[in-house]
């Protein structure tokens, strides 16, 4: 029976975790399967602070900070970090006096922009590395002693791919404090730091000017690897660039970090032409909408299934040379029914739909939708005409009759927004915008 138990576990292994394990014992002819190539080291995430500053002010004075500080859950993540963030200098054999953190804080951080970077890979020892930007000489000096202090070894070659698909060799110098080991590169005017030398070893590839950034910070997400499945998509029709850049402002009073706007960067031949945001659309949007979406996309000749195919079909020069028309995505929330007894209380809807310019305002125009929705087997759209001019297409009858009481002035529009915001749809063109309210 001893001499099973390895076999159970295997077995258990195989069929958990990978069917290809199993067939590959059962099936010796089954050909071998080819080597996958290895991915580039890049970033999911990147936050950059201009100033290093606010990011101490936010984690002191912000309200949720303190509250999370002394939370159960940072004690419990940090538990381990924190032997190094408040290790103490020892006399005559560290480079700093004080708590470490307040040290760096004071020599590294103050003034400077810092960047933190997460990797969304397998087998790392941390995905988080940090990169300090605007070293000086003095900042290098200090550094040098660090790694005379601390330094467990000699510089190590680690072996990483670059954005290019091209095999490096980065040097990267090990450093041990209170039994935790770091990696540490110094590149240009960057130092990167990471738990993992393939992390601190990809960060050195770019040392950018971050002091060169407009707002007070921003969070940089990499289209590839968050959003792959539409990353093909992006790159045929949109020509966007790899990444989405979300803007942030400093707000002083509550000590926070606030998004202002996400920007994603198109290029020249991309299908898309930009255009003024026409104002009888934001009277059919509804005012407490939390997601609103709006892309001027090509006009197809009708919405018959063949044009539709063969519109997306065409190189992206050919669709931007077409009229346009705004195609806008809604989500309105979610609708619960007020019935008391849970027998008689419908299930949870989902105020979700599309608006899209109508031909003309007589019924005449929803003959095309037929067109487009005529099997329902696989799935059931409702459309209606609103407001005189849009199609409104949706999973629920609830939301066409949300869209609708805002025709008739029974709900607040977006004709409501602070005027800042409508005037900047009205007069500057835009391939697309997106409103996304984060308090509800």
């Amino acid at each position: 029976m001893i001499g099973k138990i390895p076999a159970i576990k295997i077995f258990f292994f195989c069929l958990l975790l990978s069917a290809r394990c199993w067939a590959a014992e059962g099936d010796a002819t089954s050909p071998p399967s080819k080597p996958k190539k290895p991915k580039p080291l890049v970033a999911e995430h990147v936050l950059r602070i201009k100033d290093a500053r606010k990011l101490k002010s936010m984690i002191q004075e912000n309200d949720w900070w303190k509250e999370f500080l002394r939370s159960n859950l940072y004690r419990g993540m940090f538990a381990r970090q924190a032997l190094v963030f408040d290790a103490l200098g020892e006399q005559n054999a560290n480079a700093w006096s004080g708590r470490l953190i307040d040290f760096i804080y004071d020599r590294f951080l103050d003034k400077r922009p810092l960047s933190i970077s997460y990797f969304h890979f397998r087998r790392l020892v941390s995905p988080f590395g940090f990169t300090l930007y605007d070293m000086g000489s003095t900042e290098r000096k200090l550094i040098e002693t660090f790694l005379g202090h601390l330094g467990s070894g000699k510089p190590v070659s680690t072996e990483i791919i670059d954005p290019a698909g091209q095999t490096r060799q980065i040097s990267v110098s090990p450093i041990h404090i209170r039994g935790h080991k770091f990696a540490l590169v110094i590149h240009g005017d960057c130092i990167s730091l990471s738990a993992d030398p393939k992390v601190a070893a990809a960060l050195s590839l770019k040392c950018e000017k971050v002091g060169d950034i407009k707002s007070d910070g921003e969070i940089e997400t990499s289209l590839k690897s968050f959003a792959a499945p539409a990353f093909g998509m992006l790159t045929k029709y949109f020509k966007s660039a790899p990444t989405i850049r979300t803007e942030l402002s400093w707000n002083s009073s509550s000590h926070s970090f606030e998004p202002t706007q996400m920007l994603l960067g198109m290029g020249g031949d991309s299908a898309f032409s930009p255009l003024k945001t026409p104002p009888e659309l934001l009277k059919a949007v509804p005012g407490d909408s939390q997601f609103v979406a709006t892309l001027f996309v090509p006009k197809p000749p009708s919405f018959s299934r063949e044009d539709m195919n063969s519109t997306l079909l065409q190189p992206p020069g050919t669709l931007k040379s077409r009229d346009h028309i705004p195609l806008t995505l809604l989500f309105m929330g979610m609708k619960k029914d007020p019935a008391k007894d849970p027998k008689d209380r419908k299930p949870t809807v989902s105020l979700t739909a599309a608006l899209l310019p109508a031909q003309d305002t007589s019924e005449n125009s929803l003959k095309q939708i037929d067109l487009l929705f005529s099997k329902k087997v696989f799935y059931d759209v409702r459309y209606k005409l609103v407001c005189n001019r849009w199609i409104a297409l949706a999973d629920s009858d609830e939301a066409i009759e949300e869209i609708e009481k805002t025709c008739r002035g029974e709900i607040p529009s977006f004709e409501q927004v602070p005027p800042s915001f409508k005037k900047r749809l009205a007069e500057e063109p835009s391939v697309g915008w997106a409103y996304l309210h984060i308090g509800r």
